[in-house]
């Protein structure tokens, strides 16, 4: 899978960012994440502005992250790299927005229910294959 959502344009896709504050503070804004932590408005919020997208900041302001997040800094320089498309690592490229979106639901299930999660996955890729032409540019 290449991360790429080729239908949906990119001002409409969740970034790994939007995903990981939904999954570590579900519900919350980023102002109230930022109040949290005891941090001032805009301390965070300001790297998620439009214009900053796609930059990695400075080392300090992941760890900024990390603290209001309460995750580590290696998961927050993680998706900071993914939404800027760049790989950490010479291992399979980034995940996107949605597909850490996708693991996050699925590590909230409990063991009886990951089986379920998983047919019913599998069974919509059988669909997609049984319906989409050879060569039609799907992982």
């Amino acid at each position: 899978m290449t991360g790429a959502t080729p239908d949906v344009p990119q001002s409409k896709r969740r970034s790994a960012l939007d995903a990981l504050m939904a999954d570590k503070c579900p519900g919350m804004t980023i102002r109230d994440i930022e109040r949290r932590a005891g941090l001032k408005e805009g301390n965070l919020g300001h790297y998620l502005k439009t214009p900053q997208r796609g930059e990695i900041p400075r080392v300090r302001v992941m760890e900024r992250f990390a603290h209001a997040l309460e995750t580590s800094i290696t998961e927050v320089s993680r998706a900071f790299a993914a939404d800027s498309r760049l790989a950490l690592d010479d291992g399979p490229a980034p995940m996107s927005g949605e597909e850490i979106e996708l693991l996050a639901l699925f590590r909230r299930l409990d063991d009886a229910h990951r089986p379920m999660a998983l047919a019913l996955v599998e069974t919509v890729r059988r669909q997609q294959d049984a319906t989409t032409p050879p060569g039609a540019g799907t992982d």
